[in-house]
């Protein structure tokens, strides 16, 4: 099982996220911030996670699962994924 970090935005303010909140409970996610999740997983890709969670997410929505130690993912961010990938590359050293 892995860990992941959920992080959203909405677009439409807390309206959109009654049905992303409720899944994330079925997850047994552990909030850490007003839009940030603490999530095991066991279905081993920061994809799998993202397209679980995506149905639930309205067109302007963000979203980023990032698995703590060692991958990330990321939709509708402000930065493009090969920015976000050219930050993660930076970090590693």
């Amino acid at each position: 099982m892995s860990l992941y970090l959920v992080s959203c935005e909405f677009s439409s303010g807390s309206e959109g996220c009654q049905k992303f909140d409720e899944q994330l409970v079925t997850l047994s996610a552990v909030q850490i911030l007003s839009c940030a999740w603490l999530v095991k997983y066991n279905q081993g890709k920061a994809k799998k996670l993202r397209d679980f969670l995506s149905p639930y997410l309205d067109t302007g929505d963000r979203l980023l699962v990032q698995e703590v130690t060692k991958e990330v993912i990321g939709t509708n961010l402000l930065i493009g994924d090969s920015a976000l990938h050219d930050l993660l590359g930076s970090a590693r050293g």
